[in-house]
């Protein structure tokens, strides 16, 4: 969802861009966030992590394929975030599957290494 070298510069500690691969319910610190809904008709999901100046159709058509990806092989998303991770986020290593990639060298090597965007 980073497409040029200075979308990374968001993905740092201490920034309002969530950096961990994470979901929460009502949590605004989760890249992936399930906002309180009054009823099943009324719940949506918000990504926290694309960039503006990205193909918005290239990073649509990513995640759905990777919704489906995930529906086809009955993949466990774990539990939700509990509490703010922005302070869990300090512990960040490099190259830990746990965190999104910060720089783009990184990205693309775990690229190179999936089969989905293959």
């Amino acid at each position: 969802m980073a497409s040029t070298f200075n979308s990374y510069k968001t993905y740092i500690v201490g920034r309002e861009a969530s950096i961990s691969k994470s979901w929460g319910v009502g949590n605004r610190s989760s890249m992936i966030r399930i906002p309180y809904a009054e009823g099943a008709k009324d719940t949506r999901i918000e990504l926290r992590s694309p960039d503006l100046a990205g193909n918005i159709y290239l990073q649509l058509a990513t995640l759905i394929g990777l919704g489906l990806q995930g529906i086809r092989g009955k993949l466990d998303c774990g539990e939700p975030d509990a509490g703010n991770t922005y302070q869990t986020e300090k512990a960040v290593h490099l190259m830990d599957p746990a965190f999104l990639p910060s720089c783009f060298f990184e990205a693309l090597v775990e690229a190179e290494q999936g089969q989905f965007l293959q």
